[in-house]
């Protein structure tokens, strides 16, 4: 790993408070209801590279006119446009334009090789993750008296830091954040976020511990006395852990009712009630699109986010959320037409990359990480932030590296 100068890591911390929530939870209140990180990262950035750089970003900016890159524009664009004439909302529009063009401006700068240290990436989720769990903390604390005090930030930069974590072999690292990340979100009643480490967490190590023979057997000695100091060590925190989730209303009633009700009501009809019925909401939109397969062929588009009452015109369902599932999320604003073919050239590229990757450790890792991303968009919508999309594009963007249909697609000629 290199190492990096005083300004280097300076600059590598404000970056991750522009990609976190920190300026629109403590800033973007007093000043604007519109949150502008992007815009400020982006100028941040100009200033610090310096005089040096400035070839650098002149291939930054050339990245526009690549024909990737204006074909899924244009495709955001026409969403854009759809979801601007069906509901005239436009600073929901525009919000979702913008998470979706992050996205697509991370992958390519990533894909096409212009970051050319990949540990500064790494450090940046790390960061990121860590300062959305402080604040995650000094949101909850703050929040404790009102009504609903759950504090929720996007799962999907716990699963790119982990995956990262895990693609670098950072083991150590890696348990220490995915407990820590376990931790936080359970305080904060947020269950995806835990569910995604854990999840994440089992999976890495297996392939780390069981399946990796290139690592040595004196670092994996040292990752077990680390499972086992952490274990060691909640089990003697544990009974306290737990006294203190059953003890406050909102944990003992998000975290232990809520997921007793809905894996008691799963299997039992007969007891299901309310609290059910608020989970079962995420996996209501299966159904709903089965139903319906007509009403959900083509787009929506960008601007809608939460539940209507009328059950977003279905009028048989007032729970249902966009947010809440991912694949609703595809359905209701891409269209099934469109999603289906985003998902399809998805799938094809992310297999064609996976069998022309060399090294079997990364392939393990990353057929792991599309699974547990296609777990995770079941139970949360993904590109519901600046953080989140901009690591949802650094992720792909290492995922199809290989992939010779991305290539073509993107133009990608040997740097």
């Amino acid at each position: 790993m290199m190492t990096y100068s005083i300004k280097e890591k300076v600059v590598l911390i404000i970056v991750s408070i522009f990609l976190s929530r920190f300026l629109s939870v403590y800033i973007a209140p007093y000043i604007s209801s519109v949150n502008f990180s992007d815009i400020l990262l982006l100028l941040f950035l100009i200033i610090v590279s310096g005089k040096k750089n400035i070839v650098e970003w002149r291939r930054v900016f050339a990245l526009v006119r690549n024909p990737g890159f204006l074909f899924f524009l244009f495709i955001f664009l026409f969403l854009f446009i759809v979801g601007l004439i069906s509901y005239f909302d436009i600073k929901s529009s525009v919000g979702e334009l913008r998470y979706h063009i992050y996205v697509l401006l991370s992958f390519i700068i990533v894909f096409k090789g212009i970051v050319k240290d990949k540990y500064k990436l790494l450090w940046i989720a790390i960061i990121t993750l860590i300062i959305e769990l402080l604040i995650t903390i000094d949101q909850r604390n703050f929040a404790a008296d009102v009504l609903d005090p759950r504090v929720n930030f996007s799962p999907y930069i716990i699963f790119v830091s982990l995956y990262m974590l895990a693609l670098f072999k950072k083991t150590k690292l890696l348990l220490i954040m995915s407990f820590i990340g376990i931790g936080v979100s359970l305080y904060g009643g947020f269950r995806a976020g835990a569910v995604v480490a854990i999840v994440s967490l089992v999976l890495y190590l297996a392939i780390i511990l069981f399946f990796d023979k290139s690592e040595r057997f004196k670092n994996k000695i040292k990752v077990y006395l680390v499972i086992f100091a952490l274990f060691f060590l909640a089990f003697f925190v544990g009974e306290k852990i737990i006294e203190f989730v059953t003890s406050d209303k909102v944990l003992n009633h998000y975290i232990i009712n809520r997921t007793e009700s809905f894996f008691t009501g799963l299997f039992d009809p007969s007891s299901r009630g309310v609290v059910f019925e608020q989970d079962y909401g995420r996996l209501e939109p299966f159904l709903e699109i089965y139903r319906d397969p007509l009403y959900f062929s083509l787009p929506h588009g960008f601007g809608v986010w939460g539940a209507f009452e009328d059950g977003f015109g279905l009028g048989n369902s007032t729970r249902m959320n966009t947010l809440d599932n991912g694949y609703f999320y595809i359905a209701f604003h891409y269209g099934l037409v469109i999603g289906i073919l985003m998902m399809s050239l998805f799938l094809c590229s992310f297999i064609d990359s996976i069998l022309r990757e060399g090294n079997s450790y990364y392939r393990k890792i990353k057929f792991l990480s599309v699974l547990i991303l296609l777990g995770l968009m079941a139970i949360n919508a993904p590109l519901q932030g600046f953080g989140s999309s901009v690591f949802m594009g650094i992720y792909l963007a290492d995922l199809l590296k290989n992939s010779k249909i991305i290539k073509i697609l993107f133009r990608v000629k040997p740097l």
